[in-house]
């Protein structure tokens, strides 16, 4: 039950993604600078919708003969896109020399938390065949999409509400893009 409930509201977590990101990109635009949260949003944009389009694919070539290999391209495909992301939001802010923000950090964290969620059920299903982590697998990662996108969004909008503090003159927190 919880799981399904999950998985449906992950589903639909990319709005609070684009909208996470116009926002970002408003403020970039405004302040004129490159900012950290707009291309660990892009990265977190681009990637989800990579997996969202990878899952269908896989489960129409399901096939109890092929268990093993599906097996492997479901969760060390899932891997090596979690590790492909990182890697890029890695070295893009080595390449435009900017510091890390909260939401880059944040999107880091949650590429490697679900990565290790992929790993371990891939290995728990190889070397034992079993379903331990069957429950923490399946309500994991869509916990750490919502997770993610809805952490986003408020940084997006705490940015907006300090830049637009900071432009009218109250002192208050300050964000880094």
């Amino acid at each position: 039950m919880t799981e399904t409930w999950l998985i449906t509201i992950s589903k639909f977590s990319w709005f609070a993604e684009l909208f996470a990101l116009a926002i970002v990109f408003a403020l970039a635009v405004k302040n004129k600078k490159n900012s950290s949260s707009l291309v660990a949003l892009l990265i977190m944009i681009v990637f989800g919708g990579f997996m969202r389009e990878y899952s269908p694919y896989l489960l129409k070539i399901t096939n109890p003969e092929y268990k093993n290999l599906v097996r492997f391209m479901w969760y060390m495909g899932f891997v090596s896109l979690d590790a492909t992301a990182m890697y890029i939001l890695y070295k893009s802010h080595n390449v435009f020399a900017i510091r890390y923000s909260i939401i880059a950090k944040i999107t880091l964290l949650a590429f490697y938390a679900k990565g290790q969620l992929h790993l371990l059920r891939y290995a728990e299903r190889m070397l034992g065949d079993t379903q331990y982590l069957q429950a923490v697998y399946q309500s994991g990662i869509p916990a750490i999409n919502i997770g993610m996108a809805t952490t986003a969004l408020f940084f997006a909008l705490a940015m907006a509400v300090s830049t637009y503090r900071n432009h009218q003159g109250k002192e208050g927190l300050t964000w880094t893009l």
